[in-house]
């Protein structure tokens, strides 16, 4: 994908449309904020090669828990980097991609949505 030397907006859009050309698709969003719940929903889906779209969503209640010390590491116990919220926010790509059976194409994508003016991050990962 080439990086255009339009505005943020254009820019985004860009992206959206390189990944809708796709077709159907898996839209998964996670609240950030939420890592240190117990979750025990068990997601199946008929996936058939479509890409995935994870939205990472409410980064900026996220980095207030991770600065305010709430561990990441007690849900990821392989996590070890503290406090570094961009660090915080890899790891749990990451292991969300480690958890791609099926090698799905991931897109992911961080913000906040009560701001939807600071995108913080949008990359497109295939694994």
């Amino acid at each position: 994908m080439r990086k255009s030397s339009g505005s943020e907006a254009e820019d985004l859009d860009e992206v959206w449309n390189y990944i809708m050309g796709f077709g159907p698709l898996i839209l998964f969003v996670v609240a950030l904020d939420k890592y240190d719940k117990k979750v025990d929903e068990k997601l199946t889906p008929n996936v058939q090669r479509r890409p995935v779209i994870l939205l990472l969503n409410k980064f900026d209640l996220f980095k207030e828990k991770v600065e305010a010390g709430i561990p990441l590491s007690n849900c990821f116990p392989a996590y070890t980097s503290g406090t570094d919220v961009s660090k915080a926010c890899k790891h749990i790509i990451q292991q969300f991609i480690s958890r791609n059976q099926n090698e799905l194409t991931v897109f992911t994508h961080i913000m906040q949505l009560h701001n939807s003016s600071h995108t913080l991050s949008l990359a497109g990962m295939s694994v």
